[in-house]
């Protein structure tokens, strides 16, 4: 297994499966539901044909949407390892973890 497919496995959840809910009260449950009824609300007015369009456009949306967070999610993983086996291979005490993770101030 490749260390890529491996943080994919992590991401998806086939590493350690858990079962994930959404807290209906939730920000993200709340933003989820207005989007969904906005959709609704806009598909009610578009032709059947302009409905299927529409439909394939939100789908390639959310496919685009769903490759950025795997790869933004591998690419964080893979950057939080490479800070933690150099923190580890630390011997002369060079590498101050305080002042990267205050880099910004």
């Amino acid at each position: 297994m490749t260390s890529k497919s491996f943080l994919e496995q992590l991401y998806y959840g086939n590493i350690s499966p858990v079962e994930r809910s959404l807290n209906p009260k939730s920000k993200t449950c709340k933003i989820m539901k207005a989007v969904s009824d906005e959709i609704e609300k806009f598909n009610s007015k578009l032709s059947e044909d302009m409905q299927k369009e529409l439909d394939r456009l939100l789908s390639l949306k959310t496919t685009e949407s769903c490759q950025m967070e795997l790869d933004g999610f591998i690419y964080g993983c893979r950057f939080i390892f490479r800070l933690l086996i150099a923190c580890m291979g630390d011997e002369n005490n060079d590498f101050k973890i305080e002042e990267i993770l205050n880099f910004g101030g």
